[in-house]
């Protein structure tokens, strides 16, 4: 049995970004071709939703995979304390 390789992941998060101003996202005229060039060999996801809709809050949320209710972070510019660092 051979041993499986570690995937590496890229994790890319865009905040406010209308997909419809990517090349991406169907947009002709769109200035992006590097990211759309990424997007054309990655796993993206067209439906996913956040636990807040603040940047760090939910920023937070994705590296550490709390809710903001349990890492207590609510706002920009707030850091996450203990030893989970956002």
């Amino acid at each position: 049995m051979s041993e499986r390789q570690p995937r590496l992941v890229l994790l890319v998060t865009l905040d406010t970004t209308r997909p419809d101003r990517l090349g991406a996202g169907g947009n002709a005229r769109a200035l992006t071709p590097n990211l759309d060039r990424f997007l054309r060999q990655a796993v993206s996801y067209e439906n996913a939703w956040c636990s807040i809709p603040i940047t760090n809050p939910s920023h937070c949320s994705i590296f550490t995979g709390l809710e903001a209710h349990r890492h207590g972070v609510f706002t920009n510019g707030y850091p996450l304390g203990g030893s989970r660092p956002c």
